[in-house]
């Protein structure tokens, strides 16, 4: 009854449902292949779009801004992190890193290759850590991988964490998804893939 006409019940269910990693740069091997494998490609494109599907609290969202930006690729990309409602997505837009998760993203900023001090990145306001405004243009929309199909063609799209929660139908229809979104040799990027519930 709630969740039918209440929209905060609503926001709040949609927050407590969406995937978030641990910290930024989690799993740093994943960036490390971005900087050695992805870098390369992109700096062949004189612009590149990249999706971040289900994006959440935007971890993975700024983390990836981080090493374009390190990379030289800054002012060449526009990042499109999308999730299924504003509600979810929200956060992310507002920057704001957990205070207790600081010590574990800057090591993990360290494994995956980091090039300068995360610290240099955030500054420290009333107790929070608050990111600063990235060089690379992020734009935020509503998309659910779910329903919707894809809105342009994408030089790379990075879902790690949502797509493995998906039964296997879901997971067909979101591949078809990636496939009709990514342009000639475009690169995917998925997480740990786990068997799906059927």
């Amino acid at each position: 009854e709630k969740v039918l006409h209440d929209d905060t019940c609503v926001d709040r269910l949609l927050k407590a449902l969406c995937i978030r990693p641990a910290a930024m740069f989690e799993a740093p091997e994943y960036y490390q292949s971005i900087r050695s494998t992805a870098v390369p490609i992109l700096k062949t494109y004189p612009s590149a779009s990249i999706w971040v599907p289900a994006c959440g609290t935007g971890e993975d969202v700024y983390a990836l801004a981080v090493v374009l930006d390190e990379e030289g690729l800054a002012n060449r990309c526009t990042i499109y992190a999308t999730d299924m409602s504003e509600s979810v997505w929200s956060d992310a837009r507002e920057r704001v890193m957990q205070p207790d998760s600081l010590s574990q993203n800057a090591f993990n900023y360290r494994q995956a290759g980091g090039k300068a001090m995360l610290s240099d990145y955030y500054t420290l306001d009333g107790g929070r850590a608050v990111l600063k405004p990235p060089a690379t243009q992020i734009v935020f929309a509503e998309h659910n991988l779910a329903t919707d199909s894809g809105f342009q063609e994408f030089q790379m799209i990075v879902c790690r964490h949502a797509f493995s929660v998906y039964n296997a139908w879901l997971q067909e229809r979101i591949l078809d998804v990636f496939y009709h979104s990514l342009s000639r040799f475009g690169l995917l990027g998925l997480g740990p893939l786990q068997m799906p519930v059927n």
